[in-house]
């Protein structure tokens, strides 16, 4: 019993003397301002990095003004690969009517048969004809 009374005493002991100590520290509230004024600097480092990047002029704009002018330079991004990407598919279309037109002129069907397959048809037809002038 003795030693289960000396047991708990001793545990509340050491407990309550670490929260002592840490409620006597009174320097953590000071670093913990600087802390918050070291990171707002870091997160501005890394936004002008970010803006720098995407283009974007960060002279005399508050964080929030920046973010925002990164989000609308990432939007006009995606606006002009969309059409880039459109524009390709438009004369990838374009090419494939060309080459249908060419594979009716050399009589060659075209149905279900990708673009290689009737250009190399076109090149077979090419041949044959060749072959036989001679």
């Amino acid at each position: 019993m003795k030693k289960l009374v000396s047991s708990l005493v001793m545990a509340t002991l050491l407990f309550s003397g670490i929260s002592v100590v840490a409620a006597a520290d009174t320097g953590a509230d000071s670093t913990v301002k600087h802390s918050k004024a070291e990171k707002k600097e870091e997160n501005r480092v890394k936004l002008n990095a970010k803006a720098a990047k995407w283009g974007v002029e960060t002279t005399d704009q508050t964080n929030k003004e920046i973010k925002a002018a990164i989000q609308e330079a990432k939007a006009a991004k995606k606006v002009e690969s969309a059409e880039k990407k459109a524009a390709k598919e438009a004369k990838k279309q374009e090419q494939l009517t060309n080459l249908k037109e060419k594979a009716a002129k050399w009589g060659v069907d075209t149905t279900g048969k990708s673009a290689k397959e009737i250009k190399a048809e076109i090149e077979a037809k090419k041949a044959e004809k060749k072959e036989n002038k001679k």
